[in-house]
């Protein structure tokens, strides 16, 4: 018995090993594989959970551990600038807004009142946006 279930954690924890190094595989830029990462390192073993939630609830929930002060956020936006400003304008154009329009439309953005809350405000929506956009390319289970 005890072997028995031995087993089936080791075909668990191989299960969510290959799963994690997929989201890595299905990341395109840098920031899809810092959320990657960060899914692998703060899941519990369940990235694809993980992303769900934050898709769901988004960085203000405080799900992901490294985004909840504006020094971390600041540091992540000014890390991923390029990636995010990239994804506003594909978000901008895919919407028929331009970019200040879209920010405007975020959740949050009415109480921004500093720099460092605006880049806030951006980490976040790249982090979700990077979250979701690994949701959809993992394969569909049956």
């Amino acid at each position: 018995m005890a072997k028995a279930k031995d087993e089936i954690k080791r075909i668990r924890a191989k299960e969510q090993a290959d799963e994690a190094a997929n989201l890595v595989k299905l990341a395109e830029t840098d920031l899809e594989k810092a959320v990657a990462q960060d899914a692998m390192d703060q899941s519990d073993g369940n990235p694809k959970g993980w992303l769900e939630d934050v898709s769901q609830h988004g960085c203000q929930s405080g799900i992901v551990s490294g985004m909840i002060y504006y020094n971390e956020t600041v540091a992540f936006y000014d890390a991923h600038v390029e990636d995010i400003w990239n994804k506003l304008y594909e978000d901008a154009e895919g919407a028929g807004q331009n970019i200040p329009e879209l920010i405007a439309s975020f959740n949050g953005a009415k109480n921004v009142g500093s720099h460092d809350q605006l880049l806030n405000l951006l980490a976040w929506y790249a982090y979700e946006s990077a979250a979701r956009a690994i949701l959809d390319r993992l394969p569909q289970e049956d």
